[in-house]
């Protein structure tokens, strides 16, 4: 297990927070796009998420030209956030088990950001799957992101 994944960090990837992907080209450009669902292996020696292809597949191209990824969870409610910086060593279509996870994680991210007041055009927009694949990836460090002093301070 690597530095930094606790229980603190193992309880917000199962919250099902707002999950955010960064990757970047060879030339170093950067990609944003949403995972709808996570899923920590064993102590954390590996962190599954299942990315969506929409709006682009630049974040799936750059996985394919690189294998780095560097994956944000954020409790909306709160701003509490940790990113984990890594490298991807599996892709793959969806199983009916990570359909699964994306349909409870796409309902329950919904529900928190409604409760949080806002519009439903929003919710429906920003939290819709469209064309999901899984990343598997080997967390190498993990940061403090939530804003404040001790943003981007490594575990």
């Amino acid at each position: 297990m690597i530095s930094g994944f606790d229980d603190r960090l193992i309880g917000l990837i199962e919250s099902h927070p707002s999950i955010t992907v960064g990757t970047c080209d060879r030339a170093l450009v950067p990609t944003m796009s949403r995972a709808f669902g996570a899923r920590v292996i064993g102590d954390g020696e590996a962190v599954e998420v299942l990315i969506s292809r929409w709006p682009g597949t630049r974040t799936a191209d750059n996985i394919a030209a690189n294998g780095r990824i560097a994956v944000t969870f954020t409790a909306p409610e709160t701003f509490d956030a940790f990113q984990i910086k890594g490298r991807v060593v599996e892709t793959a279509d969806c199983s009916k088990d990570d359909l699964h996870l994306a349909a409870v994680y796409t309902d329950a991210i919904r529900d928190r950001i409604r409760r949080l007041g806002e519009p439903e055009a929003v919710v429906q927009t920003t939290f819709t799957a469209r064309g999901l694949y899984r990343v598997r990836m080997a967390p190498e460090a993990v940061f403090l992101q939530t804003p404040g002093k001790n943003a981007g301070q490594r575990l």
